[in-house]
C-alpha cells in the first residue's frame, strides 16, 4: 500500500469520526436511555401506531423502522402537557409525536425546531385568545393546543378531510417555513412558490368557486395550507384528480406522495419528470435546498472531478501494461475504500433517519462525493510524491 494511501485512509476515518461523534454528539436523552429502541418496544409501539394512525399501518416493516426511528427523536424533542386533569400517558404521547413524524416523513429532520411544545385538553377549550370555545390553537410562540377527544376523532375517520393533529402541526410547519431557518433548506426554499402556485384555488374558494376544500381553507393562507394537508394525507387520490397541480407540488414541498404506498410513500425524482407531463405549472427538478455556497462549489468539484476521472483513465489506457497501471488501480481502490468508510460512518450516524438508503443519498454519492474523493487522492498524492522526493 502507498504511503499516500494509507495517509488518505487515516486522514478520512479521523474527518469522519471528528464530523459524527465529537462534533456531533448524540442527544442527551440517547445518552439517558441507551436502550429504549429494542425490538421489544418496536412491537409495542407498532401495535398501537397500527391501531390508530392509518398512514403508518399502510408502510412496509422497513418503513416502520424508519417511522420508529424518526418517532424516537421527535419524543425526545417535544414537551407534551395535560391540562384540566388530563393524564399525558404513553398511548397521548406516541400517537402526537406520530402525528408530527408523518407530516415531516419526507424531510431529512423528523423534528421541527420551532415546535416548542404541545398542551392537552380532555375536550374543546376556552380560549381567551380566541375569545371562543377552540378545538385546537397553533401559536406563534412555537406552542400547540389540541383537544385529545377530536385528535381521536381525526385518525378514527380518516377519510373525513379533518384531522386536528394534522391541521395544527401544519401551521408550525408553515411557521417553521417562513422562519427560514433550523429545518430542511427544500421547504424554507420552495414554500413561496408553493403558495404562489395554489393561489387561484385559495382565491377561487374565497369566491365561492371551488367546493373540493370545506369554506374555513379560504380563511387565509395559513388555513388553506393546513386544509390542503389534511386532504393530502386523508384523500390523496380525490386530491390529485381535483386539483392535480396543488396535490403534486404538495408532494414535492413534503418529499412525499402518500398514493405511493408500495414505496412508502417516496416522491423522487424520476416520479417528479412523470407528473410533470401532465401540469401546467412544472415541478422544478433542480434541488433549490442546496445553500447558495454549496451551489457555487459543487460544480467546481464536479468539474475537475469528471477532468480528473478522465486523467486517470487515459493516463491506464496508454500505459495499460507499464507502473502506471498499478497507480490507476491503487487510485480506484483508494476512491472506492474512501467511499466504504464514509458510508460506514454515515449509516451509523444516520440509520434511525434511514438517510444511507435514500435515492437523494445516491445522487450525493455519484455527482458529489465521488468528484470530491477523486480531486482529493490527487492532490494528497501529488503532495505526499513531492515530499518523499524532497
Amino acid at each position: 500500500m502507498r504511503i499516500s494511501e494509507f495517509t488518505f485512509y487515516v486522514l478520512l476515518t479521523v474527518w469522519q469520526y471528528l464530523k459524527y461523534f465529537v462534533w456531533k454528539p448524540k442527544s442527551e436523552f440517547e445518552k439517558q436511555n441507551p436502550n429504549y429502541y429494542t425490538a421489544s418496544n418496536f412491537n409495542e409501539i407498532d401495535a398501537l401506531i397500527s391501531a390508530k394512525n392509518p398512514y403508518y399501518a399502510g408502510l412496509s416493516y422497513l418503513g416502520k423502522v424508519k417511522f420508529q426511528g424518526r418517532l424516537k427523536f421527535v419524543k425526545s424533542a417535544i414537551q407534551i402537557q395535560g391540562r384540566e386533569d388530563f393524564e399525558i400517558t404513553k398511548e397521548v404521547r406516541t400517537l402526537i409525536c406520530a402525528c408530527i413524524t408523518q407530516l415531516t416523513f419526507g424531510f431529512n429532520k423528523p423534528v421541527m425546531p420551532f415546535l416548542k411544545g404541545v398542551v392537552v385538553f380532555p375536550g374543546i377549550f376556552y380560549s381567551r385568545l380566541a375569545e371562543n370555545w377552540v378545538k385546537g390553537l397553533a401559536l406563534g410562540n412555537g406552542v400547540v393546543f389540541i383537544s385529545w377527544k377530536d385528535f381521536e376523532e381525526g385518525y378514527h375517520f380518516s377519510t373525513a378531510t379533518y384531522n386536528l393533529g394534522l391541521h395544527e402541526f401544519a401551521h408550525m410547519l408553515r411557521l417553521q417555513a417562513l422562519k427560514g431557518e433550523g429545518f430542511d433548506a427544500r421547504l424554507v426554499n420552495y414554500f413561496d412558490d408553493w403558495e404562489a402556485n395554489g393561489y387561484e384555488v385559495f382565491k377561487r374558494i374565497r369566491h365561492g368557486n371551488e367546493d373540493f376544500f370545506r369554506e374555513y381553507a379560504g380563511e387565509n393562507k395559513a388555513e388553506f395550507f393546513s386544509v390542503c394537508i389534511e386532504n393530502f394525507f386523508e384523500v390523496p387520490k380525490s386530491f390529485s384528480e381535483e386539483l392535480p397541480d396543488v396535490y403534486w407540488h404538495l408532494c414535492h414541498l413534503l418529499r412525499q406522495n402518500p398514493l405511493n404506498i408500495a414505496n412508502d410513500y417516496s416522491f423522487e425524482e424520476q416520479e417528479t419528470k412523470e407528473v410533470n407531463t401532465i401540469l401546467d405549472e412544472k415541478i422544478p427538478t433542480g434541488e433549490p435546498w442546496h445553500l447558495p455556497f454549496e451551489n457555487k462549489v459543487i460544480p467546481i468539484f464536479q468539474f475537475f472531478g469528471i477532468i480528473g476521472l478522465l486523467i486517470l483513465f487515459i493516463v491506464f489506457m496508454a500505459n495499460k501494461q507499464s507502473d502506471v497501471s498499478h497507480w490507476f488501480f491503487a487510485e480506484m481502490r483508494t476512491i472506492l475504500f474512501g467511499l466504504i468508510i464514509i458510508k460506514i460512518f454515515r449509516y451509523y450516524h444516520y440509520k434511525e433517519l434511514n438517510a444511507v438508503h435514500s435515492l437523494d443519498n445516491l445522487n450525493y454519492t455519484v455527482r458529489i462525493l465521488t468528484p470530491v474523493l477523486v480531486v482529493l487522492t490527487l492532490i494528497l498524492d501529488l503532495i505526499i510524491t513531492i515530499l518523499i522526493s524532497l
